[in-house]
């Protein structure tokens, strides 16, 4: 990974410089009025942006369970409570001749790299972009909404789940005031583990695309309605029986146990399908997603020739509401075609408050018959309260409280066991538990 990194940023040097060598940089740098700092030429052909995130969360967690029996693979089970960095991210943004534009982005956590965007776009106009690299797919309102903008510490569990994230490919994007479209082709993760071994075979690939209609985009008021989709192969892993994870956290990444978890043998292909619908009026946000996810499968016969199993189905979808009680609203931002923080210009920065409902089913019994086919990933269910304190455009302060809602089947993979059984057959209601949650965000 330091091999990539090393690469991606001598490749993204020197192509800015290569471009910035006919100006002269400006020898003061100038602050944007979101406390970033960019370097301008003086034809204003060239601009190099720094973003620089820290995330820093503590939590806590309680259950009303007896976890004495509980077991965790070949440990007692545990919910960590305690503090970790949740990012780590630094970020090189730059523009030249006007219609090129790049960016690297790198996150340091848990003391590895992780590269994250490696891109190159290009402007036709002011309204169209071309990107070739490792970027976000256009899938999703809360996928495509940056994490400093986020309203909620972690995206809903079905989006983290189901929804693709940085791939290599290439992209197309439309936008205008009351249109957006956006449509791609991609393989697989520029750090996807099985991209470095030999003789893997050929890489996944995938088409995604995202439209959405803005009939209503005015200073009071933000109508947005989305669809989404994708069509993926599974990512090669030197075997001709590809298999597909899913797996979310419960909204928070400090004990990192992911209860809903579910691997999928002998894959063909999966779609995942998405609506978004997201109305702002004044202070007031209210937006929510719905995902369906369609696995095509097979098994092999007596034969040893394959048959095919019915399709294997889930879904998730979230509910939120977000009221600013004092300072900027959220705005719209067209070239996303999600919600950004806005602006801090009061003394006492911004202040605002917001609940959310998610769900996620990664449950399966179409091969009712046949229980070895049977996908039993958990069901689960998260209510969160949450309060964000801004105090100006560089700092925000987090508290949160959620309760979450396991069935029988969300035990991490099977990794989960209660009196040394399954948790299914020990504990019928399932493991549920409470997680408060503090974190600081500093962006600059």
């Amino acid at each position: 990974m330091k091999k990539i990194f090393c690469s991606g940023l001598m490749f993204f040097v020197l192509l800015v410089l290569g471009k910035a060598q006919d100006s002269t940089l400006v020898t003061t740098p100038h602050v944007s009025n979101r406390g970033q700092l960019t370097l301008n030429t003086e034809d204003n052909k060239f601009s190099w942006r720094f973003d620089t995130r820290l995330f820093i969360d503590a939590a806590s967690y309680s259950t009303n369970e007896d976890l004495s029996q509980m077991t965790y693979g070949s440990s007692d089970f545990n919910f960590s409570n305690g503090i970790s960095t949740r990012r780590v991210r630094f970020a090189v943004k730059a523009n030249f001749d006007r219609n090129w534009n790049g960016e690297m982005d790198v996150d340091f956590n848990y003391n590895e790299v992780d590269l994250k965007d490696l891109y190159v776009g290009y402007s036709i106009g002011n309204n169209m972009l071309v990107k070739l690299g490792n970027f976000k797919e256009p899938f999703s309102l809360s996928n495509n909404t940056s994490s400093r903008y986020l309203p909620f510490m972690e995206r809903p569990m079905a989006i983290d789940a189901f929804s693709p994230n940085r791939s290599l490919g290439a992209s197309y994007t439309y936008f205008s005031r009351h249109l957006y479209a956006s449509a791609g082709l991609f393989g697989q993760s520029i750090h996807d583990q099985d991209a470095k071994t030999a003789n893997r075979g050929n890489d996944g690939y995938a088409g995604t695309a995202r439209i959405a209609y803005i009939p209503i985009n005015s200073q009071t008021q933000t109508l947005h309605l989305g669809v989404c989709g994708t069509y993926r192969t599974p990512n090669s892993n030197g075997s001709d029986d590809r298999s597909v994870e899913f797996r979310s956290m419960p909204e928070s990444y400090v004990n990192r146990m992911r209860f809903v978890s579910a691997t999928i043998s002998n894959v063909d292909y999966y779609t995942v399908t998405g609506a978004e619908l997201a109305y702002r009026y004044n202070r007031l946000l209210v937006q929510g997603e719905y995902l369906f996810t369609t696995v095509s499968r097979y098994m092999y016969d007596s034969s040893n020739e394959k048959q095919g199993l019915k399709d294997a189905t889930f879904d998730g979808w979230y509910v939120a509401a977000l009221y600013d009680i004092w300072g900027d609203y959220r705005h719209y931002d067209e070239e996303k075609a999600s919600f950004r923080s806005g602006k801090q210009q009061s003394k006492k920065g911004t202040l605002e408050a917001g609940l959310r409902y998610s769900y996620i089913n990664m449950n399966d019994f179409h091969e009712s018959d046949e229980p070895l086919y049977w996908v039993t990933g958990g069901k689960s269910n998260v209510v969160t309260a949450q309060v964000n304190w801004a105090p100006n455009n560089n700092l925000k302060f987090s508290l949160s409280y959620s309760l979450v809602n396991n069935d029988k089947w969300a035990n991490a993979d099977d990794k989960i066991q209660n009196n040394g059984e399954e948790l299914y057959k020990s504990l019928s209601d399932g493991l549920d538990f409470n997680t408060l949650q503090f974190r600081v965000t500093a962006v600059f």
